[in-house]
């Protein structure tokens, strides 16, 4: 098990805390789907480097994270995913309901993350109906909002 600490060093569960930093436990697997590379990235980057996840797995499109999905092992399914709603092809809502239909580990032990550049009230309320939703972000991701999911999970 690894743990971080808000300046991204790394420490092994042994060490000692003479700074009284709040440690982290990192995830093993992250999904980010997002059909904007640059915001993708983004996400991957900061998801990284702020300790989140071991392995940030970055998906385009919905049909190709369902594929992926369909042929993953059940060690390699992703801990958290981060689903922008406002994708060109297809919606973060149709991600949703493909979801609610999804009877895996995925659907059961995973924290998911709505990310957005902007909500409208319509959106919220819709969201409302998926229980599996943890929480809605604003992008861009930066470092200080992963270490208040950090701060949630947690506590």
């Amino acid at each position: 098990m690894k743990y971080f600490v808000h300046n991204s060093f790394e420490v092994s569960s042994m060490s000692m805390n003479p700074l009284n930093t709040k440690l982290y436990t990192s995830f093993s697997n992250a999904l980010v789907i997002d059909d904007d590379v640059v915001d993708s990235m983004i996400t991957k980057i900061v998801l990284t480097k702020a300790g989140f996840a071991n392995n940030v797995i970055v998906y385009n499109s919905i049909p190709a994270v369902i594929d992926y999905l369909g042929v993953v092992s059940s060690e390699e399914y992703p801990q958290s995913v981060f689903l922008d709603m406002d994708m060109s092809y297809q919606k973060g809502f149709d991600f949703l309901c493909f979801l609610e239909n999804y009877p895996s580990f995925l659907k059961e032990s995973c924290y998911l993350y709505v990310l957005s550049s902007s909500f409208t009230m319509m959106d919220t309320k819709r969201l409302y109906r998926f229980s599996r939703v943890c929480k809605f972000l604003q992008k861009p991701m930066t470092r200080q909002l992963v270490w208040k999911l950090m701060d949630s999970l947690e506590s």
